[in-house]
């Protein structure tokens, strides 16, 4: 999902983007937001090469993570 969302695959709200590789976490009020699957990810994402996100396609974007 964070791979479509990066690469314009979905629609996201630019604020919530700081650049194309990059996405900045909001403040979390409560537990139910910290647990969730998209704020646990953006950290892996954040921390992912630039390899990885920038590839042409989620098939090869999928093959570069399972090579890590």
């Amino acid at each position: 999902m964070i791979y479509k969302l990066v690469n314009h695959m979905e629609k996201i709200d630019r604020q919530d983007l700081v650049s194309m590789s990059k996405i900045m976490k909001s403040q979390c009020l409560r537990n139910i937001k910290k647990f969730s699957f998209p704020y646990r990810t953006v950290d892996i994402w954040n921390r992912s090469s630039e390899e990885i996100v920038a590839a042409e396609s989620v098939h090869k974007f999928k093959g570069k993570c399972a090579q890590i």
